[in-house]
């Protein structure tokens, strides 16, 4: 049963080699300027994305026998194009180095298409232009007008130097002088720094000792070096401490070099794209000289850090406020900790948990002396006494004498020293419940200063997103600039764009800083080194919330409404505050009853004593006359009533009163106080729920209407004022999108701690219980209005 559809297959695969070999070819010639040890351009890729955007109309070919390799020289390269512009087979002819599109710039007349694909500077170069496009017949070529200019200046605002030395390769200071000489005086006005251009011939060693009494290194494309002759070139500068920029950018960081404003992958797919449409273009009959020549590249500053470190560079706060940092040395202090380990370690190590936490030792000190109170008390006395001689009697006391004395004394009953006991014993629990009340407040605290870490992380990476944006759209406004669509004063607002965006990404950046020593305060951690939240757990934790069958409490105004009344009720069940107020109603009602019987109830008391005379000497010692031991002993009970006090008995018993009165009149506060409390984070957690979505909404319809604008934008269709106001849109929906998710798990934690309970967090295993009640809770709810389910 199976040959039959491998049969098919094998029929396809042949028509539609059959129907491609039918399609008419277009055979693309390629002029380097010489052998090269690395490719600049990515034949592979540009073949895919011409492939794609030809298909089933031409088929692309880029023979061995079309392709031509200049020897390094200006000359070489105008013989090499001239070879290929006279070869009949060629259809459109691609420069590939900067000579060979200096030659096709240099060229009186151009019998084929020529696309100029690597340029330098065109001004520089003194490359056509008209309008946005060459002006020259059957030449285009591509820029994004990226000057020299442009990346010293960024290199000198991140590099202090005084010298700064300008790696170029030889044949190209040779084909263009200006590079040397004009160019030269002319950067170091503009940097402020002597400016001078080393040639580079084919060997690095050779070039190390020209790097001599340089300060920072600037390298053109040195394409006759392989990645090997780089990382020798990045491995010298790096042993002299060097700063060096790369023009090329891309791969020469990851093999040694410092920074650059260029070279991502996207610029690489970018440049292939805009190959593949102009050959698009001119095979379906385009003129060369209308193809815009413009290319919009995002400038923006990268550092290698990790050679940063090694050379003993350190970006400014602006410079890191702008730059994009890669391999990044890992920072060892940094813990990753995940959101319920937070909750549980700010109970645990909590600095002002920890104080809060002696409350409940000097209560339980209280209670034990007020018991003590209850308990027999026993004392032992001895005593040394001396009198006069002619006082001393035998039956009173003799001139000198030593006496054993010991006592005790047990409470049979005293209303008062109950109440004190009870009362303490109360306290104690109220003790305990604020300790309670505390500890919800710390967990409190730290959930919320762990969202607040990721939501000021979130709002930092959509700045850093607008900055990028930013950065493109003055880009494209100095292309526009260069071809004459728009004037300076474009460029002018978006640089002044640019500052202002750089220095509202410095403030998250220290928003985000100060949200990580919140959190480390809270969780008793380093607060030069808090931990990192690991987002990935909060989705985990959180997901509950998220959930169909929690989100059947809440969607619907009557289900959402009894599920308020279910928490305010749970609330009030198990509000720490409350039940520390019952504790203490509890504890001044004994005492207040206290008071009232202390009018007639007495205080009865059984005291004993025994006593031995260790010595007596001198007058009136002598006691065998009167037949008495040195041994004595006594017991009694007494009972006690107050007669008249002066009133304080009555003051006591008003003053217990307005006690009284005052802690219920504070129970009723406090249950009212719960109660909003909870209310108003529930009307809080509703809003920001619903606000999740249409934010969402909102910044997808912002990003949408943003790009619309920007290519209406680039086309000249649009002003600067309409990008401008798209843009502000865009970058408001987007800070509102970061943020609801976040507000809302904020404003669920003050429903949470409203609540008195984080077990719903900490706690899997309670979630489905919680639901039951819930549910039961709304389901009895309705039945009693008489709604039908």
């Amino acid at each position: 049963m199976a040959r039959p559809a491998l049969i098919a297959g094998a029929v396809c695969v042949l028509l539609a080699i059959a129907a491609n070999a039918e399609l008419p070819e277009v055979t693309v010639g390629l002029v380097y300027d010489g052998p090269q040890s690395r490719a600049v351009i990515d034949i592979d890729a540009l073949q895919v994305e011409i492939d794609v955007l030809l298909a089933g109309e031409y088929r692309l070919d880029f023979a061995d026998a079309v392709i031509r390799r200049a020897d390094w020289t200006l000359p070489g390269a105008e013989n090499a194009l001239r070879e290929l512009l006279e070869y009949d087979d060629v259809d459109v002819v691609m420069t590939l180095g900067i000579l060979s599109t200096q030659a096709a710039a240099d060229a009186a007349v151009l019998p084929k298409p020529v696309i100029g694909v690597a340029v330098a500077d065109p001004e520089l170069q003194g490359f056509p232009i008209d309008g946005d496009s060459s002006g020259k017949p059957n030449f285009v070529y591509l820029t994004n007008f990226r000057s020299v200019d442009t990346q010293l200046a960024a290199f000198a605002g991140a590099v202090d130097f005084e010298r700064l030395g300008v790696l170029v390769d030889e044949h190209t200071l040779d084909a263009l002088p200006a590079l040397s000489s004009d160019k030269a005086a002319e950067l170091s006005a503009a940097i402020g720094a002597e400016v001078a251009a080393i040639p580079v011939g084919d060997s690095v060693d050779k070039l190390f000792p020209e790097l001599d009494g340089f300060d920072a290194v600037y390298v053109t494309p040195l394409i006759r070096f392989g990645e090997s002759g780089m990382r020798r070139l990045a491995a010298e500068l790096e042993r002299r401490r060097l700063p060096s920029f790369s023009l090329l950018g891309g791969s020469e960081l990851d093999w040694g070099l410092l920074m650059s404003l260029g070279g991502s992958e996207s610029e690489v797919t970018v440049l292939a794209r805009r190959i593949a449409l102009n050959i698009q273009r001119i095979v379906l009959g385009d003129e060369p000289a209308g193809i815009p020549v413009a290319i919009d590249y995002s400038e923006r500053l990268t550092i290698n850090m990790a050679v940063a470190e090694r050379i003993g560079y350190e970006p400014t706060y602006a410079v890191l406020a702008d730059a994009r940092l890669i391999n990044q040395p890992e920072d060892p202090g940094a813990d990753r900790i995940g959101f319920s380990e937070t909750l549980v370690l700010a109970v645990r190590q909590n600095r002002s948990l920890r104080v809060a936490g002696f409350d409940p030792d000097v209560a339980a000190t209280d209670l034990a002396s007020a018991r003590a109170q209850l308990l027999p008390q026993l004392g032992v006395g001895l005593s040394r006494t001396q009198i006069d001689e002619d006082r001393a009697n035998p039956l009173v006391q003799p001139e000198r004498s030593s006496d054993l004395q010991l006592t005790g004394r047990q409470l049979l009953y005293s209303d008062d020293r109950i109440a004190t006991f009870r009362a303490a014993g109360h306290g104690l629990d109220a003790s305990y419940l604020d300790y309670r009340r505390a500890e919800l407040d710390v967990i409190e605290a730290a959930g919320v200063a762990y969202l607040q870490v990721l939501r000021a992380d979130a709002l930092l990476r959509v700045r850093q997103a607008n900055l990028e944006t930013t950065r493109e759209n003055l880009q494209l406004a100095r292309v526009r600039e260069a071809i004459g669509f728009s004037g300076r004063s474009d460029v002018l607002r978006w640089e002044s764009r640019l500052a202002t965006e750089r220095r509202d990404l410095i403030a998250a950046e220290a928003a985000l800083m100060q949200a990580g020593v919140r959190l480390g305060q809270v969780l008793g951690e380093s607060q030069s080194a808090p931990p990192q939240p690991i987002a990935d757990t909060l989705d985990a934790t959180l997901s509950f919330f998220g959930s169909a069958r929690f989100g059947t409490l809440i969607d619907s105004p009557s289900s959402w409404t009894r599920f308020r009344s279910f928490l305010v009720a749970e609330a009030l069940t198990q509000s720490p505050e409350l039940d520390a107020v019952d504790a203490r109603l509890a504890a001044q009602q004994r005492l207040r009853l206290a008071a009232r019987r202390k009018f007639y109830l007495p205080e009865v008391e059984l005291a004993a004593g025994a006593g031995n005379r260790l010595s007596a000497s001198g007058a009136g010692s002598d006691s065998s006359l009167l037949n008495q031991d040195d041994e004595s002993w006594s017991v009694a009970v007494t009972a006690s009533w107050p007669i008249f006090t002066g009133g304080a008995l009555r003051a006591r018993l008003d003053a217990e009163d307005y006690r009284l009165r005052q802690l219920e009149a504070q129970q009723t506060a406090l249950e009212e106080q719960v109660e909003a409390r909870m209310r108003i984070a529930l009307h809080a957690v509703g809003a920001s729920y619903s606000a999740i979505d249409l934010s969402e909404i909102a910044a997808h319809a912002a990003r949408e209407n943003l790009t619309i604008v920007a290519d209406a934008y680039a086309k000249g269709a649009a002003s600067i004022t309409d990008l401008l106001e798209a843009q502000d849109a865009s970058l408001t929906a987007e800070l509102g999108a970061a943020d609801a998710r976040y507000g809302y798990l904020i404003d669920l934690m003050a429903v949470l701690r409203a609540a008195g309970d984080f077990r719903l967090v900490l706690e899997p295993d309670y979630r489905d219980r919680f639901l039951r009640d819930a549910q039961a809770y709304v389901d009895a709810a309705a039945r009693g209005t008489g709604d039908r389910q």
